[in-house]
């Protein structure tokens, strides 16, 4: 039985079965690479964040640092606290406006009482006095 050998078929069809297979391998290749690529992308970002965490973590921590003193802040003068804080002064002068209304109601309830009035008792202007 004879035995066939690459080197013993035509030339042409030499030619033939070596670019199907580099074609073969071109269109494998642009099949992979894609996933291929996701992967590796996926791996680098992965590497590049995990090598960036710890500067991240004591950033975030300075970060809440700061936030916890600004709300300390913001506690002390929104609670009240025997007169020093911002709340404790709305409430004094809430109590001091409070007082100021009343007054003014019952000055114009005075002056409602006082004002000369006509005989059908309506409100007399200055021309009738």
């Amino acid at each position: 039985m004879p035995s066939l050998e690459f080197g013993d078929a035509w030339p042409w069809l030499q030619w033939v079965l070596a670019v199907a297979a580099v074609v073969a391998f071109i269109g494998g290749a642009i099949k992979v690479i894609p996933s291929a690529w996701r992967f590796v992308s996926r791996f680098v970002t992965t590497i590049n964040s995990l090598a960036d965490l710890p500067e991240f973590i004591d950033k975030t921590k300075d970060t809440l640092k700061a936030q916890d003193a600004s709300l300390a802040s913001i506690k002390h003068e929104v609670l009240p606290n025997n007169g020093g804080s911002l709340r404790d002064a709305v409430d004094r002068h809430g109590e001091v406006l409070a007082d100021v209304q009343a007054k003014l109601a019952n000055d114009n309830t005075r002056i409602i009482e006082l004002q000369a009035r006509d005989a059908q008792g309506r409100f007399a202007k200055k021309e009738d006095l």
